[in-house]
């Protein structure tokens, strides 16, 4: 529909969605995040790349070698922790009975994780990007920054952020 603008007729064009890339860290509100990407994704017919970003830990090397329980076999901590999250992201997905196909496909890579969710956001030319928040404040959002808040100044594209449904309340009774 025509939108007035200082004289001048505009038509608002509904972009079209076509690759929605789902940042999760296995937490409840990366869930509901990929939930609802999901239900814009059968609305739209768009691909849905499901992102897990490991971050090394800081104070140890990723290049340090752990002892593999299933097969016996020493890795790396890195080496480890992207089997690991490979297959909870397998699990992620099968656990809505979806299957991997070309419009849903999981990754896993390294490094800072709204530094690599705004460069794999670029690099794969992503429509729109629907994340998951903690809803910290105070002193938990000032020591442990949000990854959201980084992304949604930084991203190229659109960004939705899906907010966990906090604890309810619960009620004293006051004598």
């Amino acid at each position: 529909m025509p939108v007035p603008a200082r004289g001048l007729l505009c038509e608002y064009v509904m972009p079209q969605l076509k690759k929605i890339l789902v940042p999760v860290d296995f937490s409840d509100g990366s869930e509901l995040a990929l939930s609802q990407a999901l239900e814009l994704a059968a609305r739209f017919d768009a691909a849905v790349e499901v992102l897990h970003v490991w971050e090394p830990p800081r104070f140890i090397r990723p290049d340090l070698m752990v002892w593999m329980e299933d097969d016996g076999a020493a890795s790396s901590l890195a080496e480890y922790s992207q089997k690991r999250a490979a297959k909870d992201l397998e699990t992620l997905v099968a656990k809505r009975g979806l299957e991997l196909t070309t419009n849903l496909r999981p990754r896993v890579e390294m490094g800072g994780a709204a530094a690599v969710i705004v460069e794999e956001a670029a690099r794969g030319e992503h429509d729109l990007i629907v994340m998951g928040t903690h809803g910290r404040s105070g002193f938990q959002h000032l020591f442990l920054g949000s990854v959201a808040e980084k992304v949604v100044r930084r991203a190229p594209c659109p960004v939705m952020t899906v907010r966990s449904a906090p604890a309810p309340a619960v009620a004293k009774k006051v004598s």
